[in-house]
């Protein structure tokens, strides 16, 4: 076919064109033509032409030259090319008028309905629905022609149902595409696995005759029943499925297409992004799995990028070493540190485990073939995980048999023996290792260069080498499941394991709330001070406390050593209580306020255990050595993770002193604005090795971002597959429970409470009066103050070694975990009873209003 020389208004197959004269249609056609790739041959009437012709017959004369390059028994496909059709956001899919088998006489009157059809109801009604302006100008007209097609159909370079992105879907029906299209009969199915080219074929009952066209287009098709038979081969599935990924890689964005073979050629008709996939190119797609039932009692809710970015790497190292403590070689570490970089995820300001790293870590490890399940247990995975996500994690594990897994596990263990047997020493040179790096100047006192060499410090001396925290655990878990079993296995009663754990003193997260309520108790004649520290404005109590030396001196011992414990204090962004000190103060007032005899019971010593075992000497060895261990590793648990505290706070300072440095200059509104950074960005503005410069842009668009996910829930599990970065899942609520009806968790702490039920999500607002029953999705050292003050504590996540756990035994408090969904299921001011020996919990009277 032969191209004519038109004036302006014609515009034939170039992709140099002015795309606000060709539209997003023919744009991409000129595009993907000038690449070789086999498009019919077309030309299209440009915007210029109405608004210079209008309506008028005018057009016709070069219409006409257009046409005449064309075969005689040629028919044209006239629609509609707008400047934001075929876009990635809005692909105006069906709003302009599109004509098929238009004879050549015909075409000149359908360029004008399509010009009509932009001013339209439906196009106005569109644009409406999606929030952008309706065209001011008809689009361009596409004239293209027609294929006499035997097999015909649409491809997705990417499966638009699962975002999939390694594989592509295709539609095929014998004939023309419009049946297809026009929904009129069904379509065979092919799946194409780019990796493997494996495809999978479903074969449907395709009514040929659905369309009237094809008798005239395509006679032979009706010589014998089609409707049953494959409309491609494995090759024409496969020739498409490459087309379409061309299409893909040329357009930068994975492409929808609409494809035909004719004379068993094959034909791109038209490409355009795929709307539903929400991301950029990517090459190939892989399964996510993100999950926080256990991070969420340390991180819950949404976080910043700095706490997210500083954790981020904390994790990487920790985990490092605990693949050295397990005697994982040194070789083997280095191989998999994208593995270690990527424990953690960060979805909707949220903190996930990476599941795909956790597994690939896990697998490194010795005994994973024999013992996975153990190992999926000390990981807290509560939900099964997909089959098809553990068939990647398996397939790329090393070739080891049983045999030799299981010689590498008694090594390990070997190993682990010895690291038992020094376990003590091990943590007294971490808390060496500790106060060493908490020595020195106050971040205060420094200028950016020394606050950046104070965290390099404290993470080369401490941050990296986290091993005594990593054997205890583990070992806390150990012996911890270790009684769980034997008093199982000896018959002693449920829940015994937990009653020998409580009230065994030496616990540091207990003395906040003991330290508290015997504040509040000194000071309980007094009325005056009382009503200042539960009423007054922080100068006010300050003011008083300057006249009452001895609660002064109190206080200020307190928060000395408490001061950096907050509610979710392994946020840096968190504010502590040296920080703002007002709801210390009042726990301070509501202890002293209350009646002797409200609130948690007095602690209650363990039970003694010996007379149940009278008469089994071995029995009793056994249960005596792994009790103690148990006391043992679990207060040890729960004191470094007051220690992690201690040096979480001191890089919290570090970082405020640096957003001080970086405000005083300009560079932040605030100094607080710094945990918007993450914190290569930070560092990285110390030493001029940021990327960018303009942080407040950064801080600005952060925020905003952080202001829309504060309203997004949080699953507990988010499945992705492809980019996972730009994706989420946003669950339903189920609704409350009713009077009568019962939640079970997991019994913690015996005792049984009958109270209202008090929802909390902030301890530091909370509206909580002593003798209360404490719901919460989950807690940290900062809740200690409501701690004193509840009669029980329910808890939706955590396990028996979890922070909850550990306090209640320690106080006495009845407590149950793990009760999903108690903050959403319990209605708040509801009258509640719950039995912390057997995890029950009921609602007996629905809330007053």
């Amino acid at each position: 076919m032969k191209k004519m020389n038109m004036r302006h208004i014609i515009e034939w197959q170039n992709a140099a064109a002015d795309l606000s004269e060709l539209g997003g249609k023919a744009a991409a056609l000129a595009a993907l033509g000038e690449h070789g790739l086999p498009i019919p041959p077309w030309f299209v009437v440009k915007t210029s032409a109405w608004r210079q012709e209008g309506e008028t017959p005018e057009l016709a004369p070069e219409l006409q030259t257009a046409l005449a390059a064309f075969a005689a028994d040629d028919y044209f496909a006239v629609r509609s090319s707008a400047k934001a059709e075929d876009g990635a956001e809005n692909s105006f899919a069906g709003q302009f008028e599109t004509y098929l088998w238009v004879r050549r006489e015909d075409v000149a009157a359908k360029i004008r309905a399509v010009w009509r059809s932009a001013f339209s109801e439906r196009v106005r009604a569109y644009c409406a629905h999606n929030h952008i302006p309706p065209p001011a100008v008809p689009p361009a007209v596409l004239v293209q022609r027609m294929v006499k097609s035997e097999q015909a159909g649409v491809a997705f370079a990417a499966d638009p149902v699962c975002a999939d992105t390694g594989t592509c879907v295709t539609a095929a029906v014998f004939g023309l595409g419009s049946a297809l299209v026009d929904g009129a009969s069904d379509a065979d199915t092919y799946t194409y696995r780019y990796a493997t080219g494996e495809i999978t074929a479903r074969i449907a009952p395709k009514n040929i005759a659905a369309e009237p066209l094809n008798r005239v287009v395509c006679p032979m098709l009706f010589e014998r029943d089609l409707s049953r038979e494959r409309a491609l081969t494995d090759a024409q599935a496969a020739a498409v499925a490459m087309l379409a990924k061309r299409a893909s890689n040329l357009c930068g964005r994975f492409q929808d297409i609409e494809w035909a073979f004719e004379g068993g050629e094959l034909w791109l008709l038209q490409s355009r992004p795929i709307t539903t996939l929400g991301g950029v190119f990517e090459s190939r797609s892989r399964a996510y799995v993100f999950d926080n039932s256990n991070i969420a009692e340390s991180y819950r809710g949404a976080t910043t990028p700095l706490t997210f970015s500083f954790i981020r790497k904390a994790y990487a190292g920790v985990y490092e070493q605990f693949c050295r403590v397990f005697g994982v070689s040194e070789k083997i570490i280095a191989g998999h540190a994208g593995v270690f970089s990527r424990m953690l995820a960060f979805l909707d300001n949220r903190v996930y485990y990476n599941l795909h790293s956790w597994y690939k870590m896990l697998s490194l490890l010795p005994g994973y073939t024999v013992n996975r399940t153990f190992m999926e247990q000390m990981m807290g995975v509560k939900e099964p995980l997909p089959e098809a996500f553990l068939r990647n994690i398996h397939a790329g594990l090393p070739r080891v048999g049983k045999l030799t897994d299981a010689f590498r596990l008694l090594r390990c263990l070997f190993k682990l023996t010895g690291n038992y047997i020094r376990l003590e020493n091990h943590i007294a040179r971490f808390y060496a290792r500790l106060d060493a790096a908490l020595e020195g100047p106050p971040p205060e006192n420094l200028d950016a260069n020394g606050l950046a060499d104070a965290f390099a410090r404290m993470e080369k001396g401490l941050l990296l080498r986290w091993d005594a925290p990593i054997e205890n655990d583990f070992f806390a878990m150990i012996f911890h499941g270790l009684l769980r079993s034997l008093c199982k296995k000896y018959g002693l009663p449920d829940d015994f394991h937990n009653e020998l754990l409580r009230s065994q003193g030496g616990v540091v997260s207990a003395e906040p709330a003991r330290e508290i309520h015997a504040i509040g108790r000194s000071i309980a004649q007094d009325p005056a001070v009382i009503e200042t520290l539960t009423s007054g404005g922080l100068g006010e109590i300050n003011r008083m406390l300057a006249r009452n030396e001895s609660l002064r001196e109190r206080t200020e011992d307190y928060l000395s050593r408490f001061g950096d414990r907050c509610v979710d204090e392994l946020k840096l962004e968190s504010v502590t209580l040296t920080e703002q000190p007002l709801p210390f103060y009042r726990a301070i007032g509501a202890m002293a306020g209350r009646e002797p005899d409200c609130g948690p019971p007095a602690p209650r010593q363990a039970p003694d255990w010996r007379p149940r075992l009278k008469g089994h000497p071995l029995r009793r060895a056994i249960f005596a050595w792994v009790l103690k261990n148990a006391r043992r590793t679990v207060k040890n648990r729960e004191n470094l993770r007051f220690d992690r505290t201690r040096l979480f706070g001191r890089v919290r300072r570090v970082f405020l002193a640096l957003g001080a440095e970086l405000a005083s200059r300009g560079a932040l509104e605030s100094r607080r604005d710094v945990f918007y950074l993450t914190l290569d960005e930070l560092l990285g503005t110390v030493d001029a090795t940021a990327a960018s410069r303009d942080l407040k842009a950064i801080v600005a668009l952060r925020k905003a971002e952080r202001q829309k996910n504060d309203a997004c829930s949080s699953p507990t599990r988010v499945l992705i597959n492809g980019i996972a970065g730009i994706s989420g899942r946003q669950p339903g609520a189920p609704a409350p429970i009713k009077t009568g009806d019962s939640l079970m968790g997991v019994p913690c702490c015996a005792g049984q409470v009958q109270a209202v039920a008090r929802v909390v999500d902030d301890p530091g607002t909370a509206d909580f009066a002593p003798g209360q029953i404490l719901v919460a999705a989950s807690t940290d050292p900062g809740w200690i103050v409501l701690f004193s003050l509840a009669a029980g504590l329910v808890v939706e996540r955590g396990s028996l070694l979890s922070h909850a756990a550990i306090v209640s035994r320690e106080m006495g408090i009845p407590c149950i975990i793990s009760a999903a969904g108690a903050t959403r299921l319990i209605p708040d001011g509801a009258v509640v009873r719950m039995d912390g020996a057997t995890g029950s919990i009921s609602v007996l009277e629905g809330p007053h209003g």
